[in-house]
């Protein structure tokens, strides 16, 4: 696949993953039940996704970029 230029709607995805995952990953549990997309989950399984929300991000924002092509 050749390199491109991330797109408008790349960098939207690319947004919304992030911040997903900061606020899975950084805000106190309180703070995702009171929410409402708390979905009934423990403060652990919150981390997690975020760190897996985070970890997409990256790997999108890698493939996108050209980044993870082979050698």
């Amino acid at each position: 696949m050749p390199e491109q230029k991330p797109k408008q709607a790349d960098w939207v995805v690319l947004v919304i993953l992030a911040i997903l995952g900061a606020f899975y990953l950084l805000a106190p549990h309180n703070v995702h039940v009171s929410s409402g997309i708390g979905l009934d989950l423990d403060h652990s399984v919150h981390t997690i996704a975020g760190v897996i929300l985070l970890l997409v991000a990256a790997g999108y924002y890698a493939s996108k970029t050209g980044l993870l092509k082979k050698q």
